[in-house]
């Protein structure tokens, strides 16, 4: 006998539809690359470790761009020849892209950055 929807079980209707529920998420939830090393494990437990691995990875490049973000600020520097509204805007820049992604500077490391950078005749 051919199963479908209409004659099975009411148990086995409710799976299909959690297996189906379970498939949007992931398709409208996660990146491709998530989907992509999901899918491809054989199992639960390999899921869990690459989703883990994934993660490890992400919070690896969080910690990068900070020390990379944290470097730009402290050899932050004014340029030859460079107007005070130039060095301003670059400044302010780097300090929105260093609250954009939650690095902390003090009131006064920015305020001392700032200062001992200017040119002399500013």
């Amino acid at each position: 006998v051919f199963e479908t929807y209409k004659n099975v079980t009411q148990e086995i209707r409710d799976q299909l539809n959690a297996k189906a529920e379970a498939v949007q998420i992931i398709l409208t939830g996660i990146d491709n690359d998530i989907y992509s090393t999901v899918d491809a494990c054989p199992n639960a437990c390999e899921m869990w470790k690459a989703i883990e691995q994934l993660k490890q990875g992400e919070s690896i490049n969080v910690e990068d761009l900070e020390t990379n973000l944290f470097w730009e600020f402290g050899k932050f520097t004014s340029l030859d020849g460079e107007s005070l509204e130039s060095y301003y805007l670059r400044f302010y820049k780097m300090m929105k892209e260093l609250t954009r992604n939650q690095c902390k500077v003090t009131n006064h490391q920015v305020n001392v950055q700032f200062l001992l950078q200017l040119q002399p005749e500013w």
